[in-house]
């Protein structure tokens, strides 16, 4: 039987847009837990106090995949709002330059930093929270620019192919920052859409794709590519790209 991971976004956590401010957050954590414990055996090995990140390890040796999911809610900062209302398609949320705000906490990170630091052919970083989405006032890593660095410094210490992948927005879109080799492949939802798309200078041409749909990877050692689709509730596909290893592979640190 095919391995099924999670995490969570806000409304599996239990507030729109919520953080660590939630009243709730360990009743949350304790209702995830017992949900998952029979269902994913990978999972339960990776239950905690702290949160429900956990990393995941799929073939061996030079075809090694570590798959991580991030708790972007747990531990992170509440939202600060603009001083001024939103103007056009954009949000509410103000950037966040405190270097005392987190995304997510320090046992996170600790953790995270020890995991890329394991061999691994290819690396998959899931964020519940878009990553690499210039910031529009909505939810992402950009409304905590020093976090996303923080996360894009770790994330590329080692020169190998990494890919991230995101959600939460209600539609799909493929991201990336061509002077890192990063792209972040952003697939939401099964069951919900937007009425129109944020603004995003990061954004893939024509990789948007505004209907009800789910992500695919596929990854072909002989060829050493990795493909991505976004299809619809019936399967098609809406959007597709096959990136080389050495495209994702982020460069050398000097």
């Amino acid at each position: 039987m095919p391995a099924v991971l999670a995490t969570w976004d806000d409304h599996d956590f239990g507030l729109n847009d919520a953080g660590a401010e939630l009243d709730y957050k360990r009743v949350a954590l304790a209702e995830f837990q017992r949900f998952w414990a029979p269902r994913s055996e990978s999972m339960a090995k990776n239950f905690r106090p702290d949160g429900v990140f956990s990393s995941h390890d799929f073939g061996a040796g030079d075809r090694l995949v570590r798959v991580i999911l991030l708790d972007t809610r747990f531990a992170r900062t509440e939202l600060v709002e603009r001083d001024t209302p939103a103007v056009g398609w954009n949000g509410n949320y103000a950037v966040n330059e405190d270097v005392a705000a987190r995304m997510i906490g320090e046992v996170q990170w600790s953790w995270l930093e020890a995991e890329l630091a394991k061999p691994a052919a290819l690396v998959v970083l899931a964020s519940p929270t878009q990553i690499l989405g210039s910031h529009n006032g909505e939810e992402h890593w950009a409304n905590f620019p020093i976090e996303r660095d923080r996360l894009v410094g770790i994330a590329t210490k080692v020169s190998r192919p990494t890919l991230f992948l995101s959600g939460d927005i209600h539609y799909s879109e493929l991201s990336r920052w061509p002077e890192k080799n990063l792209y972040d492949a952003t697939s939401s939802g099964l069951t919900e859409t937007w009425e129109y798309p944020f603004p995003n200078d990061n954004r893939v041409e024509d990789s948007l794709v505004r209907t009800t749909n789910f992500g695919v990877l596929d990854v072909d050692w002989e060829k050493e590519n990795v493909g991505i689709e976004f299809r619809d509730k019936d399967g098609a596909k809406r959007y597709g790209a096959r990136l080389a290893f050495a495209d994702i592979t982020p460069p050398a640190a000097n």
